[in-house]
């Protein structure tokens, strides 16, 4: 009898919550992977991540997130899509660079711990007010990163429009051995519908072991 009653609950409980994460990441969240290394390290050659396209165009892109960009996000641009850091957005002044080699943002030099080891914050000057609708991006691998610093002769002042922006990226998802969120990338929607889930495959499974598990009779279970 309680076998009866468990059992469907497991099953039903553990479907509601496999379907519902399914239906999100399905939703919002597509698979891409890294063509090059100005991400390094927090982005490595070949791993695939996972992005938010509900992000493209620039929907709540903020500093500091990771970004996917069309391949003509900058002038003369072609080939594989792009990702960068951002660093400012409308309205931001960008400058390079303080006496400790950091971007300054808004008077604030940035903490960028990310940054590839051993790799300067960048050796090129600039003072960029960043226009409404566009970003400042910067490549983690400063030395062989092209981007917003690569551009700055052109009328954006080496900023990006917002159009460019296709998604944004959340987490790296292969290999295993670097599965994880990274850092700029959390999103709260990305990891309850991850975890719901797995929380409906472990409801699923565990519905299955008790479905299995032998029946014990009354007169058995009361027998002294």
């Amino acid at each position: 009898m309680l076998k009866s009653r468990i059992v469907p609950a497991l099953t039903m409980i553990g479907a509601l919550l496999f379907a519902s994460g399914a239906v999100v990441l399905a939703l919002y969240y597509r698979p891409y992977r890294v063509a090059g290394p100005s991400m390094m390290n927090t982005l490595h050659v070949n791993d695939r991540m996972i992005a938010d396209i509900s992000a493209a165009g620039g929907n709540g892109v903020r500093r500091g997130d990771l970004v996917l960009l069309a391949p003509d996000a900058f002038v003369g641009g072609d080939g594989d899509n792009v990702v960068k850091r951002v660093i400012g957005v409308g309205g931001d002044r960008v400058v390079c660079c303080d006496a400790e080699h950091r971007v300054v943002v808004n008077g604030h030099p940035l903490a960028e711990d990310y940054l590839y080891p051993g790799s300067a914050g960048t050796e090129t000057p600039f003072d960029v007010t960043v226009p409404d609708g566009r970003l400042f991006v910067l490549g983690d691998h400063r030395a062989v990163s092209m981007d917003s610093r690569a551009h700055l002769g052109d009328s954006g002042r080496g900023t990006v429009p917002l159009s460019a922006v296709l998604a944004r990226v959340v987490a790296v998802v292969y290999p295993l051995s670097r599965l994880g969120e990274i850092p700029g990338g959390a999103d709260p929607r990305y990891l309850l519908a991850g975890d719901a889930v797995l929380a409906g495959l472990g409801l699923l499974a565990l519905a299955a072991v008790v479905l299995k598990l032998p029946r014990v009779s009354r007169s058995r279970a009361s027998r002294p």
